[in-house]
């Protein structure tokens, strides 16, 4: 790679602080645009590593800093995007939509390649029983919500772009999980916490529903290999294993030695109780819903994918289903030790 840095926005999140400490362990110099420095919790790489990451401090709403902060720099993965709840559309828009517009011209005009971390969910689900892949057509714009709608955008603007010559590489991870990290959609990590805590698990869809979720390590690293050994215009599925809930339950209550009853939700109920919740969250001051329309339509169609052409033209690598669930456990485990939980010692026996 190049003497000269990589810009990394999204490095405070699950995936960025793990992309960020792969480039520096690759003795790669890394250049970071962070709203709030605060938040930032790198990895350690291990030694030798690049030297400690340029810091550019500010928002990529701000067309003007965006520039500044793409000079000089070899190529741009561009991870940071507005995923959590907030009830101004508008908030989407600016984040995922504006910011990523500014990124898009300051690439073309400094002729950099660009990597771009979208989702699963900008595809129409498969039908039941086939494997949806990149040639999958797309969803809707807001069929999943407003964070969906402003990915789907995202996509028309970068089909112009590379019409016009830019450089551009698109991957769209699965539901993504690790131990470290916990965010909304971190939902692998929350049922597995919940079971070595011995609390009740209530999973949200009935348990026939089919996802495909992803290590963060792996995930990570296809992420570089997109910039590395990615096609200019070239689309990734980020994805690992195909599971239904029961399925998933069923190896973390293994791994955890959960003995209670998990507890499964039927789509008809889910379908009944979103637009009341829709409305507590509306009076309760646009607070996120407990459950919301766009939700159940999610838990509602299957989400299996294929990673195989990341696989053949990355070189993506999808660590064993048990495996991944095993170190999940393991960090928790850790973690629940290091924050007062004392040693663990199993879930009692009920």
């Amino acid at each position: 790679m190049s003497d000269q840095p990589i810009l990394v926005t999204g490095a405070t999140g699950l995936i960025g602080r793990r992309v960020a400490a792969i480039l520096r362990s690759r003795q790669t110099p890394v250049r970071m645009l962070v709203r709030d420095p605060a938040r930032l919790h790198l990895p350690e790489p291990p030694q030798p590593a690049a030297p400690p990451p340029e810091m550019v401090v500010g928002d990529l709403t701000d067309e003007s800093l965006v520039n500044r902060a793409v000079e000089g720099c070899s190529s741009v993965i561009h991870m940071a995007a507005l995923v959590h709840h907030s009830p101004n559309y508008q908030d989407y828009w600016e984040n995922n939509v504006g910011a990523t517009r500014h990124l898009i011209s300051a690439i073309a005009r400094c002729s950099l390649t660009m990597v771009h971390t979208s989702s699963l969910i900008v595809f129409s689900p498969p039908p039941v029983g086939e494997l949806g892949d990149e040639g999958t057509s797309l969803a809707q714009p807001g069929t999943y919500g407003p964070y969906q709608a402003t990915k789907a955008v995202n996509e028309q603007d970068f089909n112009l772009a590379i019409a016009e010559g830019a450089d551009i590489r698109m991957v769209y991870p699965s539901s993504v999980y690790c131990s470290d990290v916990d965010t909304s959609s971190n939902i692998v990590r929350r049922f597995a916490l919940r079971m070595l805590r011995d609390e009740a698990v209530w999973m949200p869809a009935p348990p026939s529903w089919l996802i495909n979720i992803a290590w963060a390590d792996d995930v990570a690293e296809g992420i570089v290999a997109a910039l590395t050994q990615g096609k200019p215009g070239g689309r990734y599925i980020l994805g690992g294993h195909n599971v239904t809930v029961k399925e998933l339950a069923q190896e973390l209550a293994l791994l955890t030695g959960y003995r209670r009853s998990i507890h499964t939700l039927p789509a008809g109920l889910l379908s009944a109780l979103a637009p009341p919740l829709e409305w507590v969250g509306r009076i309760g001051g646009n607070r996120r819903p407990l459950l919301a329309r766009h939700t159940v339509r999610t838990i509602s169609r299957s989400w299996a994918f294929s990673s195989e052409r990341a696989i053949k033209e990355l070189g993506y690598r999808v660590t064993a289903l048990d495996t991944a669930l095993g170190h999940l456990v393991e960090g928790l485990k850790k973690s629940m030790g290091q924050r007062g939980y004392g040693d663990y010692n199993g879930p009692r026996n009920v």
